[in-house]
């Protein structure tokens, strides 16, 4: 009997510690993986400084051809789908039909860049109808976040929504705030105690909590929410907080700050390469960010 377990033991240990048939071992394989990308901001317009609008398809598509080479369970797009008009959402949307994992979109400010008539429906086209959600996957929580709950950019003019936003907008500018721009936003007060609820409760069920948001909360280089501060405060009273993953800065960059990671992706508008995206593989200790094209990579320790 010692013998048996003895053998069962030696078995254990070397599933364990010996690599598999891609030479890892057991213990250095991802939980999962899922995609990342932002700023695909196509329209059908002329290129203006970096920003080459017609030729974001073409590397939206290598970006999905990449994604759908790699099991994922979802991919994220972090804002920004279109650049201006309606209409410019029917070609990138078509092309993200094409990935295999289902795409999950944040909500940016160039999504807003319609007419007033036509702003009520874009969360919904965007199957993101209040603008923020959560959903968990193995031990980890992912928050989706409004930035543009609050602005003037996505609101009606004369609407209660635009005078309000417009007001937080004149006393940023007043206080001479770098981010006082009307394309810029807030997290609002009831999305706030959303998130809030949905931290203590991700906490509590023992999950890491991943946030995605169009606008970054760092570095505050003018890009930043309008109340990055308070909802920076917010996260940092929950150590389960790992990352913060944005886009709207299409430099892209990485800050980590209070134990939390910032990655801000490269823009895929701005993209010189044939491509602009990440696999993210997630482990119980770290996030790698395997980085395609203009994307760099990254290793998260948490």
């Amino acid at each position: 009997m010692k013998l048996i377990v003895r053998i069962l033991v030696l078995s254990l240990f070397l599933l364990l510690a010996c690599p598999d048939s891609r030479g890892q071992s057991v213990r250095d394989q991802p939980l999962f993986s899922f995609g990342v990308i932002a700023d695909v901001q196509y329209a059908d317009v002329d290129q203006w400084g970096r920003r080459d609008y017609r030729g974001s398809p073409k590397r939206l598509e290598k970006c999905v051809e990449i994604f759908n080479a790699h099991h994922l369970e979802f991919i994220v797009h972090a804002g920004d789908l279109i650049d201006r008009y309606y209409e410019s959402f029917q070609l990138p949307l078509r092309i993200f039909e094409k990935a295999k994992a289902p795409v999950q979109y944040v909500i940016g400010n160039h999504e807003f860049s319609v007419a007033d008539s036509l702003k009520g429906d874009i969360r919904l086209l965007l199957k993101n109808e209040r603008g923020y959600r959560a959903f968990v996957f193995k031990g980890f929580q992912f928050i989706l976040l409004d930035a543009m709950d609050v602005s003037p950019h996505s609101s009606v003019k004369g609407s209660n929504d635009f005078e309000d936003a417009s007001a937080i907008l004149d006393d940023l500018i007043r206080k001479n705030a770098n981010n006082a721009f009307e394309w810029n936003g807030a997290i609002g007060e009831d999305q706030f105690k959303w998130l809030e609820n949905a931290l203590r409760d991700g906490e509590r069920r023992g999950y890491k909590n991943v946030l995605f948001s169009h606008l970054p909360l760092l570095p505050e280089n003018g890009l930043q929410l309008w109340n990055n501060q308070e909802v920076l405060q917010l996260l940092r009273s929950y150590p389960s907080v790992v990352a913060f993953i944005a886009g709207h800065h299409h430099e892209g960059g990485y800050v980590r700050a209070g134990g939390i990671h910032h990655l801000t992706l490269k823009g895929l508008v701005e993209a010189t390469a044939e491509s602009a995206c990440g696999i993210v593989e997630v482990f119980p200790d770290r996030m790698i960010v395997n980085g395609f094209g203009d994307q760099k990579s990254y290793t998260l320790e948490y």
